[in-house]
């Protein structure tokens, strides 16, 4: 085995010892006896490498290396939604100075925000969280409050209801759009397709000036302030995770 592949992974049973405080012969056993999934497919070699982004479940819940941060970051408008950039600041330049460097390094990004939006942003030192919540086949919910130039049609809601067509012939999930007044609302979509709000509001004869994301499956923004973090507790993460299911 080489260096970067040592790096990158673990042997199953070593995988499930080091998460769940067991021996590899437990861990082992665990696995022939049909109790382990990876990425959602039955494990049955327990010798196999499994990389550290890999969703492991043991009897349908998942084990996780210990270490795991998730934080729910307060996103300001004027960052990117980016790990690094030669030219723009990113969102962990935003981040607040206190949080270890060896932490910062090692976030990553579950989904993204415009860089002129702002609002909940949720990032991970969990490679495999990350592939849980974004994969396409899980339609996490999320909610945005937004603001528009422009009237939009009469049977906007309806329309967004149904999926909306929008531009180089993509076509959006169902999805809740909510009208509060004549230039501002809240729409909760369930996937998230590149500038997919501006698209649906433009669709819909629009133009979004204001975007500010306020949940995220059952992660609410709340007040905390904008350019703050917090960490999630093991209670929210299960929650959220819980929140990733299979479409239908």
């Amino acid at each position: 085995m080489d260096s970067a592949r040592s790096r990158d992974s673990a042997r199953l049973d070593r995988f499930l010892a080091h998460a769940m405080g067991i021996s590899r012969t437990d861990g082992q056993r665990l696995v022939r006896r049909g109790h382990v999934t990876v990425d959602g497919e039955l494990a049955s070699n327990p010798s196999a490498h499994v990389s550290k982004t890999a969703f492991v479940e043991v009897n349908g819940k998942e084990v996780a290396l210990p270490g795991r941060t998730v934080l729910v970051f307060h996103k300001p408008a004027g960052f990117i939604s980016a790990t690094r950039d030669e030219r723009e600041r990113t969102v962990i330049d935003a981040l607040p100075r206190d949080l270890a460097p060896a932490l910062t390094c090692e976030l990553l990004l579950v989904g993204r925000l415009d860089k002129d939006a702002t609002g909940l942003l949720i990032l991970t030192n969990d490679g495999a969280l990350v592939h849980r919540l974004t994969h396409p086949k899980r339609h996490v919910p999320r909610t945005y409050a937004l603001t528009w130039e422009g009237t939009l049609v009469p049977d906007a809601v309806a329309r967004v209801q149904a999926g909306l067509p929008i531009d180089e012939g993509d076509v959006c999930l169902p999805a809740e759009l909510v009208i509060d007044d004549a230039n501002h609302g809240h729409m909760t979509m369930h996937q998230g397709m590149f500038h997919q709000v501006k698209r649906m509001i433009a669709a819909l004869g629009g133009v979004v000036t204001r975007l500010h994301r306020i949940s995220f499956g059952p992660i609410v923004l709340g007040d905390l302030p904008q350019g703050a973090v917090r960490i999630l507790t093991e209670a929210e993460v299960a929650t959220l995770l819980a929140s990733a299911v299979p479409a239908a």
